[in-house]
């Protein structure tokens, strides 16, 4: 008769539980931001790291970076609203590495836009690299993954994907979309030992928050009824990312893990 009360504790036993050392990563968006700094974190652990997004030169400088901290990674630049070089990034990675065990889809774009003033051509591109590029990375790596019975997939959402902001009706919508996705893709892939999981950050510094950041009336106003007063850092989301792609979180998947300095209770 199957023990299924302690199937999972001796499969983890016989695979030895750890981290991602020794695992291959691919992060999507890579070249700045939370992205290098995720990129970062998991080769400072000894995972292979594969840093890409779209602009092949500040790639190139995040791994030379991993590679000067004594890391391991490779650059492949990559359009993720583009199936195809999705597909082939993938292919790239599995190719240097011999496999694709982790898979953090993080590549997205910000607008500022309300839906009365956004023209289809912005809420297509939006949606393009923001949601479309997420299922194609989500597939594809699953597609690798589940030769291997074992697999990580972490999606990077936002707090925008639970709550809707004036102004910014694309971005709400596609990173909304990304928890939808998470949930769905956790159910189908779970048999195939995969794992899919989104982060949802808050104000986090980076170029794109910079300008909110420096206005401070309006951030104080934002933070006002925080726990944790300040924006986040992309290492904290970079630690959120580390701990869903070892074995420690093994039994965590579908869900939405909040990095937003306590925002969230306010809702």
């Amino acid at each position: 008769m199957l023990d299924i009360f302690n199937l999972g504790r001796k499969t983890a036993n016989a695979a030895q539980r750890r981290g991602p050392e020794g695992r291959v990563a691919v992060v999507t968006g890579s070249s700045r931001g939370i992205g290098a700094a995720i990129a970062s974190a998991l080769a400072g652990t000894g995972a292979k790291v594969v840093v890409s997004s779209t602009d092949a030169d500040a790639c190139l400088k995040v791994a030379e970076g991993i590679i000067q901290a004594g890391g391991e990674a490779a650059s492949i630049p990559c359009d993720v609203s583009d199936e195809g070089q999705v597909k082939s990034l993938l292919d790239k990675a599995e190719a240097r590495y011999g496999s694709v065990d982790i898979m953090v889809n993080n590549a997205g774009i910000d607008e500022m836009s309300s839906v009365l003033a956004t023209g289809t051509e912005l809420w297509r591109t939006v949606l393009a690299v923001n949601l479309d590029g997420v299922f194609f990375g989500t597939k594809y790596a699953a597609l690798k993954m589940k030769e291997r019975n074992w697999g990580r997939i972490i999606n990077i959402s936002s707090v925008a994907g639970l709550r809707g902001f004036g102004g910014r009706a694309a971005y709400c919508a596609s990173k909304a979309g990304v928890l939808g996705l998470t949930q769905s893709a956790a159910v189908d892939l779970g048999k195939h030992g995969i794992t899919v999981n989104a982060i949802c950050p808050g104000v986090t510094k980076s170029r794109m928050t910079e300008a909110f950041i420096r206005n401070r009336a309006a951030f104080s106003a934002f933070i006002k009824g925080m726990p944790i007063k300040r924006a986040g850092l992309p290492q904290d989301i970079a630690d959120a990312a580390v701990f869903l792609a070892g074995d420690g979180a093994g039994y965590i998947t579908g869900q939405a893990i909040v990095v937003d300095g306590g925002w969230a209770t306010q809702l």
